[in-house]
């Protein structure tokens, strides 16, 4: 075999195996701590209280996920479900953020990411700040609910997410994040070249005791982005066409 068959085999295998990975990744995370204090959404007196990120983990699995440096930081992507008690770990499956909350939403939450993240708050020695929270709450309204149409600034005030008025300037500052989106994802990729968004999600099918926890969003290496099926399926038909070029040639001789 020459040496750009072998060359083209090995891209072939390597994406047979990004895609296995895909589908079979696991990641047991510790849960170390929060920073910021709950939040009462609606503003009223004796309302539900909400827990927002950042939350640090540690990766408690043997061997370790290479992908999953501590302290992994964390934003919540929905609002229902407990956190894990502090000290314990919580199996969660990794996926694309697309294939969890459906492409537009990804998008929007990509945009939201390179527009306002701050580094800072992947340091364990961050104590918390309105701006995290306000992030939060405007990742909420983007994973539950989506963008808002065109011309519509009032997100946070329907919907299945809400956030009042009431609780005050987190909300608007949330609400100013949220106005500023345009669809334009390319501040993302000028500030994370080597990066992309996972969704961690539990109950994971790994888990041999699976526990339902609120799933997570994490910022993750690119290289570890697994091949989409359609790579790897051309990946599969291109190793065939090698081994049938190479069974014609003899069949010739």
């Amino acid at each position: 075999m020459s040496r750009l068959r072998i060359a083209a085999a090995a891209v072939a295998v390597a994406m047979l195996a990004g895609s296995q990975r895909a589908s079979a990744e696991s990641v047991s995370l510790q849960f170390e701590k929060s920073v910021n204090g709950g939040v009462n959404l609606s503003g009223v007196p004796g309302g539900a209280i909400v827990q927002p990120g950042p939350f640090y983990w540690q990766d408690s699995g043997l061997p370790p996920n290479t992908n999953f440096p501590p302290p992994t930081s964390t934003f919540c992507i929905e609002v229902s479900g407990p956190l894990p008690a502090i000290g314990s770990s919580a199996i969660f499956g990794v996926e694309s953020l697309a294939a969890d909350l459906g492409t537009a939403k990804a998008n929007a939450i990509t945009e939201l990411y390179g527009r306002f993240f701050n580094t800072a708050w992947e340091n364990s020695s961050f104590t918390g700040s309105a701006t995290s929270i306000a992030f939060q709450l405007a990742l909420w309204e983007l994973a539950i609910d989506g963008k808002a149409s065109a011309g519509n600034t009032n997100d946070l005030s329907n919907g299945s997410f809400t956030a009042s008025t009431a609780i005050g300037p987190v909300q608007a500052q949330a609400q100013s994040m949220l106005n500023s989106l345009t669809g334009d994802t390319s501040s993302f990729n000028t500030r994370f070249p080597n990066q992309q968004l996972a969704a961690l999600i539990a109950p994971d099918p790994n888990d041999p005791k699976p526990q339902d926890f609120q799933n997570q969003v994490t910022l993750i290496p690119k290289a570890a982005v697994p091949a989409p099926p359609g790579v790897v399926l051309a990946g599969i038909g291109f190793l065939g066409l090698i081994g049938r070029g190479r069974w014609l040639r003899r069949k010739q001789g």
